[in-house]
């Protein structure tokens, strides 16, 4: 803990703020010719990842794909996560 207490103030203000921060340009997305997918996590729930993803994809229209696990999923999953991509992209 202490060693996560010691990186909190770098986490908090050059990490998670920026990310939080961050508003893509959705008009931008939708006019290029490739349709942008968005991702989220199974069992995210109604963490912040998974509201983000959603939000997005609701924005530009689409449904989000599913991925299994968290906001980690593709690390955790790489086989499913990529079969998921490939299904998507086909």
């Amino acid at each position: 803990m202490g060693r996560i207490q010691g990186n909190l103030d770098y986490f908090l203000g050059h990490v998670l703020l920026p990310v939080l921060r961050f508003e893509p340009d959705v008009a931008a997305l939708s006019a290029g010719s490739v349709p942008i997918s968005v991702g989220v996590g199974a069992a995210s729930g109604d963490g912040v990842p998974a509201l983000s993803a959603k939000a997005l994809a609701d924005r530009l229209g689409t449904v989000p794909l599913v991925f299994p696990g968290d906001h980690q999923g593709l690390a955790t999953d790489p086989l499913t996560s990529a079969d998921i991509i490939r299904t998507a992209l086909a």
